[in-house]
């Protein structure tokens, strides 16, 4: 039996909704009806039905109802006593947590409406429910109109795909965005080797592609751009830009670098300055279309293999072909034919056993060198593959002697070099790593050892306050230090043009340069044209084209912001320029006389 106190409580929750649903300003106001399923069944020529099974539905989406939408208003709450005791009822069901069957719905667009089971979403609704459990049946609207000719469209995608929370404003959207799936799923068949079931493909798709380009979309506001359209149908917009762009380039450009590039477009037409905002939203959304883009691009062996490797040992080497072929050479070695338990055995054998024996080598040093290991190999993966890489240029692959080599060949001099100078644990991993990067840049293009490599390298970076300090810029990152040495190089190079002051307004117009390098590559174009007039006549001129040419510009901002994801700096339309003149010169183009436009077109498509 139910307790009076209970009952008296149920009496009381009904009396609060009513009254809450007056608010205080209720007075002479004419309570809204529920919806009428019959009216809106008419309005939509919805008869077609088919059933959809149980569904746990959105409170908030039940929005009328078949017989009863008079006895209630539009929020459910009861218009007449009559109901009160059922009311009650239901509500102590709810309270004392006893089951109650699903609701009964009928469905007509996103619209859901109560055959069954008016009290319970009255009291659902008093609770604060968000969903409730129904059996749905779905009504089609007959497509007589266009909002109806889509929802049909819609229901159609649904249906196929299971993603349910996809609006299109215009027609033929969904089939469009149906042979995007497809495709996707023809390339996930081909990589995995099997025919897989379209819905769970499209819920993959959702989340590798969709979903990360809306969340950029959003964080950039572009909607505001389009009047009365969804950023549903900005990604079909995205997926345009992308082909047609994929096929003036000769190339599938990917969708990390069509949607900045999208955005960029749409951004150029608000503002000349205008380019994507990147935060650490866009930035994580972005990489997960880059690593899309990236196995799309890799041999698929490559790519299923260092799944493997991940997921056996936690070690992501990012797709690198050297570390699987080293894992298939032991596996050959070892007669080992299944690559899951060659991983395994690796990670134990060679991988583990090197940091054990590189950690042994070390304790027998200064405890500096051995408190810089234990920062080094916080990356693991590029700590191995570090050694690995040297291994390469080596005779002797004995494993103790190539590290103990390593040890003094590299690790030592790279500490030694770094010990004076103050960095944060990251810092210090990308310089580390950044130094040896130089050292296999020399050895692989000149034929000397590597300690002469190292050496000259060495050397380099002593041999005058440009190189010495710009060494130092770049590796940390010192921004009063970087202004410094712009502009001593900036009024060095001055020093040589006629006219200075034309020189500071094209700066100041385009500028300001933000790479010394573009300096040198300036002074480079200067004495291939020879000429007095080659700021007027042909710097200025050139960047006045390329600054009006918007298909040029939205690249080089796509290209800008590219550049400062990668490498956390920044480009100027005076950087940019001058690289495209680097790369005429490279290729041996008469500068004198080569169209800037198409040049920078070759060069971004390049």
């Amino acid at each position: 039996m139910i307790k009076i106190e209970t009952y008296i409580d149920a009496k009381n929750s009904y009396s609060k909704f009513l009254k809450e649903s007056k608010g205080f300003l209720w007075f002479g106001k004419k309570d809204e009806n529920l919806k009428s399923f019959i009216e809106v069944q008419k309005e939509n020529s919805a008869y077609t039905s088919v059933n959809l099974g149980i569904k746990d539905v959105l409170i908030k989406d039940i929005k009328g109802s078949v017989q009863k939408y008079m006895d209630f208003n539009k929020n459910f709450v009861p218009k007449n006593s009559v109901i009160e005791e059922r009311w009650c009822s239901i509500y102590l069901a709810f309270v004392n947590e006893k089951p109650l069957p699903p609701l009964e719905l009928y469905k007509i667009k996103d619209e859901y409406f109560v055959y069954d089971g008016n009290h319970r979403v009255s009291v659902a609704k008093f609770l604060n429910f968000v969903r409730i459990e129904a059996e749905v049946k779905e009504f089609i609207p007959s497509p007589t109109t266009k909002e109806n000719a889509i929802y049909n469209e819609k229901f159609n995608f649904e249906k196929k795909t299971g993603l349910n929370n996809i609006n299109f404003t215009e027609m033929g959207q969904y089939s469009r965005l149906l042979k995007e799936i497809n495709d996707y799923k023809e390339y996930v068949e081909n990589f995995e080797k099997k025919s897989l079931d379209l819905e769970k493909v499209s819920k993959l798709w959702y989340e590798k592609i969709y979903e990360p380009s809306i969340k950029i979309l959003e964080e950039n506001n572009i909607l505001s751009n389009f009047k009365d359209r969804t950023y549903d149908d900005l990604f079909i917009y995205l997926l345009n830009h992308k082909y047609f762009t994929s096929e003036k380039k000769g190339r599938d450009i990917g969708f990390s670098y069509a949607v900045i590039n999208f955005i960029n477009m749409l951004k150029l037409e608000d503002s000349e300055d205008s380019i994507i905002k990147v935060n650490e939203k866009v930035e994580e959304n972005l990489e997960i279309l880059k690593e899309t883009d990236a196995r799309k691009k890799l041999d698929e062996v490559i790519v299923r293999k260092d799944d493997i490797l991940k997921k056996e040992t936690g070690l992501n080497f990012k797709h690198n072909f050297l570390i699987i072929f080293e894992i298939d050479e032991f596996m050959y070695k070892n007669e080992i034919e299944d690559f899951q338990n060659g991983v395994k055995l690796w990670y134990k054998d060679e991988f583990m056993e090197f940091f054990k024996c590189f950690k042994k080598k070390i304790a027998f040093l200064s405890n500096m060198y051995l408190e810089k290991f234990k920062i080094i190999t916080k990356n693991r993966e590029r700590a191995y593959y570090s050694l690995k890489n040297y291994a390469i240029k080596q005779s002797n692959f004995e494993s103790e002697l190539l590290i103990a080599n390593y040890i003094l060949e590299r690790y030592i001099p790279i500490i030694d070099q770094l010990k004076e100078v103050e960095l944060g644990e990251d810092e210090f991993i990308e310089s580390y790593f950044g130094i040896e990067s130089e050292y296999n840049y020399i050895s692989k293009y000149e034929d000397i050892s590597f300690k002469d490599a190292k050496e000259r390298y060495f050397n380099s970076i002593n041999k005058s306050y440009l190189q010495s300090h710009g060494w130092l810029l770049l590796r940390f990152k010192d921004e009063e230090r970087k202004k410094d040495i712009l502009d001593y190089i900036i009024n060095k190079f001055k020093e040589k043009l006629l006219n200075k002051n034309l020189f500071d307004e094209i700066v100041k117009k385009y500028g300001p340069i933000k790479r010394y390098g573009t300096v040198f590559k300036l002074e480079t174009a200067m004495k291939v044209y020879g000429d007095s007039n080659w700021l007027s006549e042909k710097v200025l001129k050139d960047l006045e084209k390329l600054s009006n040419n918007n298909e040029i510009l939205t690249e080089f901002k796509t290209r800008i912001t590219l550049y400062k994801l990668k490498e956390k700096r920044e480009m100027s339309l005076i950087d940019f320029y001058a690289r495209v003149l680097n790369y005429g010169t490279y290729l041996g183009k008469d500068m004198k006389y080569v169209d800037i436009i198409d040049l920078a077109i070759e060069y971004l498509n390049n």
